[in-house]
């Protein structure tokens, strides 16, 4: 049988349990579903996994005739239309004291009571859509048509296929910009709103080892366009000097367009504006936009796009300065730094806590943004044939090593990223993959999927075999590269560094003061020991693959950059100075909080 992906939509407003619980009760309904009129319908319910949240499914007749279903996987033998229907329950808690007990496992006085979601957050906590797999059945095919102001400017009805099997899958990449995995349900964190994360998991493939290129977004999204480690591909650094793609450098994009695909991206990041060459094979590229844009202009494209598509989404929420929109702004007030066993002073622990509460919301807000793109992939009837990579670029820090933000160092919480495959089509369901992966990965990876021929040159590794369990020690084995290209001063954030992560070691290289670091990561998973003194055979045999891969980065760099002349930062639009300003990444007054991030 066929897989259908049957969307499962909101209905009515947010049902308190009570006048003083937290609890949130939200109804859902699918569009009309017709069986097959031979075999058995199959709907997985069970797939459907979302952190603290309880659903309760049933079904409903044409006349309105309802059943309860069990919580496994449902069978039915009918030919009637019916409705796919659920009740779903926040199960968890966004108590201060119960989170308390979550985190230390030591029960805390109450104090004072949380005073409760409004029902405005209660409405923007809310998942935009379940998606739940299901053999045997049609669905009734929603066709998009685009705005009248998009028909004015020449937008005509998408071109949507007939036969799936005779065209290729759509992608589509949501990049949350500053993710870490630790910050999110899927990856474990207790409390944390992150719905639509947890259904991708659910229905798709999270790996558990996944590393940025770099810890700063221009090297990390250089090797997912690029397959090959920054040095190589252009974009070394962040900084607006020397730091483009080399135009000889074949991108993610342009592939797509070879073969047949439409492409469209919208970021809110210039750190991958065009004039650093990452517009090159997109079709409609829109770099920088307003982080509360890149959603609407998505769905607007999504309503246009002939299949197959090809749709890249940058989010920049979780990035400093972090400012969540309103609906979100004090979800998570007293709910972090329970474990802060950092030696902070006192107001800098203040500090912190404030800074991870709005880091926290801002991802739940992102989370929101991701959710409404998959409802409109699932009301338009193609979730089943695209392929979906959630992805962030790099992490952040929060004092781990005396440093907030990221671009800085090479520890884990600034070079572990997210990384979730979801394409139940093809791909298993539910898996976590513990093999080490990286940015560079992405490009070959999909050139399998969509039978392409393999790169001429790349430093990524096709991801699919590990999937299927082929391999075994091979990928354990795997050494990951990372960079960090701070620049030309030797000072504490500046230097340029290089690192390879290989078993449970890691060794960096400080490239401008020439010391280097080697951490032991399961007798010290916070990499807080320098112990490269007492392993001189290891720190041997890991300079000699680090050496080996920057000797083969520099052979593609010569190779490549010949093509290349250098943006420069004075070719920059206003519109992207601007951004970096907003952001950080470059001196001057940056504007107003409110004019940067605006509610969606």
């Amino acid at each position: 049988m066929s897989l259908t992906l049957v969307g499962v939509y909101p209905t009515g407003q947010a049902t308190p349990a009570s006048a003083t619980s937290q609890r949130m009760i939200f109804e859902y309904k699918s569009d009309p579903l017709y069986p097959y009129e031979e075999g058995v319908v199959r709907i997985h319910i069970e797939d459907v996994q979302l952190k603290n949240w309880s659903l309760h499914w049933g079904l409903e007749t044409e006349a309105g005739f309802k059943i309860a279903l069990p919580q496994d996987r449902l069978e039915l033998n009918r030919a009637d239309r019916f409705y796919l229907t659920c009740q779903l329950t926040y199960s968890g808690s966004l108590r201060r004291h119960e989170i308390h007990s979550v985190l230390t496992g030591k029960p805390e006085r109450v104090s004072e009571n949380h005073p409760g979601l409004s029902p405005r957050q209660q409405e923007t906590c809310r998942p935009e859509v379940l998606i739940v797999p299901a053999e045997g059945l049609s669905i009734t095919r929603n066709y998009p048509s685009p705005s009248f102001l998009a028909r004015l400017f020449g937008a005509n009805k998408p071109v949507r296929t007939l036969d799936p099997d005779a065209t290729p899958p759509n992608v589509v990449f949501l990049m949350i910009d500053t993710l870490r995995p630790d910050r999110t349900s899927p990856y474990g964190h207790p409390f944390i709103l992150t719905p639509h994360m947890d259904m991708l998991a659910s229905l798709g493939v999270l790996f558990t080892e996944s590393y940025g290129a770099s810890s700063s977004t221009r090297p990390s999204i250089g090797s997912m366009f690029t397959g090959l480690q920054p040095r190589a591909h252009g974009a070394v650094r962040h900084s607006t000097q020397d730091a483009a793609l080399f135009l000889g450098v074949p991108l993610l994009p342009e592939a797509f367009q070879k073969n047949g695909y439409y492409t469209c991206g919208i970021s809110s990041n210039s750190q991958i504006t065009s004039a650093f060459g990452f517009g090159r094979g997109f079709d409609v590229y829109e770099c920088p936009v307003w982080e509360s844009q890149v959603t609407p202009k998505g769905i607007e494209h999504l309503r246009s796009l002939n299949e197959p598509f090809f749709l890249y989404l940058h989010y920049m929420g979780p990035h400093q300065p972090y400012a969540p929109p309103a609906p979100w702004l004090g979800l998570y007030h007293g709910q972090t730094g329970f474990s802060n066993d950092l030696a902070l002073s006192d107001a800098d622990k203040a500090e912190r806590q404030q800074k991870e509460e709005a880091y926290f919301e801002e991802i739940t807000a992102e989370d929101r943004r991701i959710g409404q793109v998959l409802r409109e992939l699932a009301w338009q009837g193609v979730l089943d044939r695209t392929v979906i990579w959630l992805l962030s670029d790099h992490g952040e820090e929060f004092w781990e090593h005396g440093w907030n933000g990221h671009g800085a160092h090479l520890f884990d919480e600034a070079v572990r990223t997210v990384s979730i495959l979801f394409y139940p089509a093809r791909l298993p369901r539910g898996t976590r993959i513990p093999v080490p992966v990286t940015h560079a990965d992405l490009f070959p990876t999909l050139a399998a999927l969509l039978n392409w021929p393999p790169l001429e040159e790349c430093h990524g590794c096709n991801l699919l075999p590990a999937l299927g369990g082929e391999g075994g020690t091979e990928w354990i084995q795997r050494p990951i590269f990372l960079h960090h290209g701070g620049g030309t001063n030797p000072g504490p954030h500046e230097s340029d560094k290089a690192g390879v992560v290989f078993l449970d070691k890691k060794l960096v290289w400080w490239e401008q003061k020439n010391t280097w670091e080697l951490y032991n990561r399961t007798a010290d998973p916070r990499e807080q020991t320098n112990v490269i003194d007492t392993d001189p055979e290891t720190v041997s045999h890991l300079k000699s693959l680090l050496t080996h891969h920057l000797q083969d980065c520099a052979r593609l760099a010569g190779l490549y950059q010949e093509f290349t002349s250098d943006p420069g930062l004075l070719r920059l639009p206003p519109a992207d100075l601007e951004n970096l300003k907003n952001y950080g990444y470059i001196g001057g007054e940056p504007a107003p909080a409110e004019e940067r991030k605006i509610a969606p």
